[in-house]
């Protein structure tokens, strides 16, 4: 208490110190325990903490993420299967959140577009990942994402793009790549992007458009910093909208990236390309869904490919059921030879095994060829069109995908011989009519620069002693007849960085990498008296 002078008496002062001191120690201590829940970046691992008492969740909501470096590149909002929530991911840091999604939007019947906004819940988090604005780099907003803790992918609901979301990017200084997938759009976005004060489409230099609902719009995100452009998913007659803008500004671009999933008209599609080869050094094609259908003319455009000489990659769907679909894809594998600078293809569905000798001919000489990925889904008979296939492939391959093969031992043999010197990645998968303990033994033994396996086929787990003798092996995924013992396990665990096994009833899938120096050899592995002799004995 005071005096009538207005002085504190010393016991009332010494409780006011006390006092003040206690805030400040709370205060301090609160700031502390900010910095501590910084460092715990993983959602699943902080809510423990905000569970212990409501000071600890007000502290952790004010708390930032400090982020390894690793993880400071990509912000994305994705939307998991079935549901209405929005999957917020930037690093290791996942959050569920409620998003407004074109669905959500029509029920609300909102006359104004100006009350479009994000939920607020989702904004807060936002928020929290500008704490590192200046290292994101790239932005994904939409598409399909797994869910986080079942892995399942399905169905799933748009994203409207609103103007906050558009608003949020400004934050970015180094923001370089944007990807739009499969999302809505309102007014006040599309008047906001087209407007001068959007200022975060100037830094942007590899734009991805994929299956976007209205893409009237999207040619304002054009502008002269960029360098890289997808489109995917859409009409062919659709990209002129892209084209126009890049002819009006002059650019001319690093890549084009076109998954042609239609195409009404051959000669304006044909024109359209024509003119995007001429403003770009590389074109990724994918000619998806390539059956004949009525109106449909993917096919008869893929016959111009060797009209864009500066094609890099090449993806084809196709099937040869109709007799004018295999003449046509008679023609686009012979057109091959014309793309000298073709360095990866992929060829997938149905193919007729005569095919193989018009693909033979127009691959064997391509110089840069270094991907190759082929899937047989039919039932090859002849399998000496297959040899002849596979003892012309062109020498430059680095890596081969091959699923569903007939791997007779004269095709083995051909293979092998073929491509030892150059080849470092080989995914199998479904082998048929072989040996699949033979296959891989003549795989590990053939390659000597082999750095990756991926061996989708059931073989013992003894053939990991043909691995280990392979020293420049260094990634391995492969599926075991039987199940593997803990000895085993310990000798992987000592010859590699990384190992991973998944059980199943009666055999294992195992997956390891980065090969290191070892003091277990092969005796450590239980394979009978004398591992050697029992992998002569295996020889193919």
């Amino acid at each position: 208490m005071a005096d009538r002078e207005g002085n504190e008496s010393p016991e009332c002062s010494k409780r006011r110190i006390q006092e003040e001191h206690n805030i400040d120690v709370v205060f301090c201590n609160d700031n502390i325990m900010e910095q501590i829940l910084s460092n715990i970046y993983r959602f699943q691992e902080r809510l423990p903490m905000e569970m212990v008492s409501r000071r600890f969740r007000q502290i952790s909501k004010k708390a930032g993420w400090i982020v390894p470096n690793e993880y400071y590149s990509t912000l994305k909002l994705t939307m998991p299967e079935g549901s209405s929530r929005c999957l917020a991911s930037f690093g290791s840091c996942h959050k569920y959140q409620q998003v407004l999604t074109v669905e959500l939007a029509r029920q609300m019947a909102i006359d104004d577009p100006a009350k479009f906004i994000q939920p607020p819940e989702l904004t807060f988090i936002l928020q929290k990942f500008l704490t590192v604005k200046k290292n994101i780099r790239n932005v994904v907003f939409g598409g399909k994402a797994k869910d986080y803790y079942s892995g399942f992918e399905g169905s799933y609901q748009s994203i409207l793009l609103t103007k906050d979301l558009f608003e949020y990017l400004e934050n970015f200084p180094n923001l370089a790549s944007l990807k739009l997938a499969d999302l809505g759009v309102d007014e006040n976005a599309i008047s906001y992007v087209s407007s001068p004060s959007c200022q975060f489409k100037h830094r942007i230099e590899s734009l991805s458009i994929i299956c976007m609902r209205q893409d009237f719009w999207l040619r304002h995100l054009i502008t002269p910093s960029l360098r890289n452009l997808t489109i995917r998913r859409l009409n062919m007659e659709k990209a002129e909208l892209f084209l126009g803008q890049i002819i009006d500004l002059n650019l001319h671009l690093d890549s084009v990236n076109f998954e042609i999933a239609s195409c009404e008209n051959f000669h304006d599609a044909k024109d359209i390309m024509t003119k995007f080869s001429n403003r770009c050094k590389k074109m990724d094609l994918t000619f998806s869904s390539m059956d004949y259908k009525p109106g449909t003319n993917l096919l008869l455009l893929a016959r111009s490919i060797d009209s864009w000489t500066n094609i890099r990659s090449l993806i084809l769907t196709s099937r040869s059921d109709s007799i004018r679909d295999a003449v046509d894809i008679s023609v686009i594998f012979e057109k091959l030879a014309h793309l000298r600078h073709l360095e990866k293809l992929t060829i997938t569905e149905n193919i007729k095994t005569s095919l193989l000798h018009f693909l033979r001919k127009g691959i064997q000489d391509l110089p840069n060829l270094k991907y190759l990925n082929f899937s047989d889904r039919s039932k090859f008979k002849e399998t000496g069109i297959l040899q002849e296939f596979l003892a012309n492939l062109p020498k430059s391959l680095e890596e081969v995908k091959f699923d569903g093969l007939m791997w007779e031992s004269e095709a083995v043999e051909a293979f092998c011989k073929r491509l030892s010197e150059n080849l470092k990645r080989i995914t199998i998968t479904r082998p048929r009519h072989t040996s699949a303990t033979r296959l891989f033994i003549k795989l590990v033994t053939s390659f000597p620069n082999l750095d990756t396996l991926n061996f989708r086929s059931a073989v013992p787990w003894q053939l990991i002693a043909h691995v280990l003798d392979h020293k420049k092996l260094n990634d391995v995924t492969m599926s075991t007849s039987n199940r593997c013992s803990t000895r085993v396990e310990v000798v992987l665990q000592d010859n590699f960085q990384s190992f991973t096994k998944r059980s199943y009833d009666d055999s294992d899938e195992l997956e390891f990498s980065g090969r290191k120096e070892s003091k277990l050899t092969l005796a450590h592995l239980p394979i009978g008296r004398n591992p050697h002799e029992k992998r002569q004995k295996m020889q193919w």
